[in-house]
């Protein structure tokens, strides 16, 4: 048999099996976010047949969205795909501010904030990309409360993280290279980010 031949059929043969693969997975995160999304009365979005569908709503008093997203890979030659879920905080934070996982430091320079500041009240890894627009009311802001549980979801296994705010817009944006195609997975997780944007709201009746 032509050599040629063989490679070919061989190529084809790996195609097929990572399409069906894919599909499979797809199927079953469709499945599972329907599924979650029924559970907590959000709306669900099933888009086309081969794409990941999306979730919309209010979470736990959170407005909550979580899809699928194509990104560029480091070298700029190909695509990844990743889960995200956001949430939208309350309005209200002191100051402007970022904090990122280093994964995502470069979205989070984006925003030009020039001002650094390392927390001193807990454990914080030091690969944790922060920058703010004032440190004094940076540092106020940060407990000890919220600097272990930023530092907690920002060193999470598998898990790139990105907390923007300022005056008037909070959100915590997490993303993962797991299809969350299991519906307990998928609420354990979003359960999981509701836990730690419980901790870093500011109640304003509330010392600090």
């Amino acid at each position: 048999m032509n050599i040629w031949l063989i490679f070919w059929v061989f190529f084809s043969v790996f195609i097929m099996g990572i399409f069906f693969w894919s599909t499979q997975i797809l199927m079953r995160q469709k499945t599972a976010w329907r599924q979650f999304a029924k559970r907590h009365g959000l709306t669900y979005d099933n888009r086309a047949v081969l794409a990941s569908p999306a979730v919309g709503g209010i979470y736990r008093n959170y407005g909550l969205a979580i899809f699928s997203e194509a990104q560029m890979d480091g070298d700029s030659r190909g695509r990844k795909f990743r889960t995200i879920i956001q949430m939208e905080l309350p309005a209200g934070m002191p100051t402007e501010g970022v904090v990122a996982t280093h994964s995502l430091s470069e979205m989070a320079s984006l925003l030009e904030l020039e001002e650094t500041y390392t927390p001193e009240n807990g454990t914080w890894d030091s690969s944790i990309y922060l920058k703010t627009k004032d440190v004094k009311k940076m540092k106020e802001y940060l407990t000890s409360q919220r600097v272990a549980a930023l530092n907690a979801l920002m060193t999470a296994k598998g898990l790139g993280a990105l907390f923007i705010f300022n005056e008037k817009e909070t959100l915590l944006r997490v993303e993962t290279a797991e299809a969350l195609d299991k519906p307990d997975r998928l609420e354990k997780l979003v359960n999981k980010i509701c836990d730690t944007a419980d901790k870093l709201l500011i109640d304003s009746n509330k010392k600090e």
